[in-house]
């Protein structure tokens, strides 16, 4: 490597941000070496600006040490940032490494985010790797338990896929508990989907859409709950 790129590597953290972009361009295009892999894992855990340390994870995709799925997942246990939280859990999903279904079950439950969480449930989907018995158990936990609505969407996406013959009653209660209208189509949908896959009698009928009142008083209703809609950051669905 030549000296003048070791000299801006060293001086990085004085260096002004466009000028970091572009060091990082130009590591991007160069074959692994530790003393790289070292610097952006550096990057990742100390550098103040997220897009920053965002770009040196993308980079740090095509390294296959080991020593970056161990750094990373620490990294990822002090991060408060979901930016830097989802493209750690984007990047670890790639990695051939059985260690990674865990940590993606414990992000799957635990994250405080719903989109990292969802995020770790596609991968874990994905990835093929977890016991099929463990998988269902864990989407089965987040359809019943989880507070937010996306994880659940994409639990319910891969449900039948792991699905037994008992897990229909199951779904069939989380059903007609539920009471978001968009939500309990997408039951629906999934038992459907279950029963004709086990040849069940499918015995609850598809939600329809709701009858509105077409009077002032309605509307007005109607008007305060969208804006109410808006104001909530977990109120929405990807269909």
């Amino acid at each position: 490597m030549e000296k003048k790129l070791l000299k801006r590597m060293e001086n990085f953290k004085n260096t002004p941000d466009r000028l970091k972009f572009e060091l990082l361009r130009e590591l991007s295009e160069l074959p692994e070496e530790e003393h790289i892999t070292n610097f952006l894992l550096n990057v990742v855990e100390n550098e103040k600006y997220d897009r920053i340390r965002i770009n040196a994870i993308l980079n740090l995709k095509k390294y296959e040490s080991d020593l970056i799925v161990e750094k990373l997942k620490i990294i990822f246990s002090f991060e408060r940032d979901k930016s830097v939280r989802l493209v750690i859990v984007e990047t670890l999903g790639e990695r051939d490494s059985d260690e990674i279904e865990d940590f993606f079950q414990q992000v799957a439950i635990k994250d405080l985010n719903d989109i990292v969480r969802a995020t770790a449930i596609r991968k874990l989907h994905e990835r093929e790797n977890i016991d099929q018995t463990v998988m269902h158990d864990l989407l089965l936990d987040v359809i019943q338990n989880d507070s937010s609505v996306f994880p659940k969407q994409i639990a319910l996406s891969a449900l039948p896929c792991y699905a037994t013959s008992t897990t229909y009653d199951k779904l069939r209660n989380v059903f007609f508990r539920e009471e978001m209208l968009q939500m309990k189509k997408l039951l629906f949908k999934t038992l459907e989907e279950i029963s004709t896959k086990f040849e069940l009698d499918l015995d609850v009928k598809e939600p329809g859409d709701p009858i509105f009142e077409d009077t002032k008083k309605a509307r007005r209703k109607r008007r305060k709950e969208r804006k109410k809609k808006k104001l909530d950051k977990d109120d929405y669905l990807y269909f």
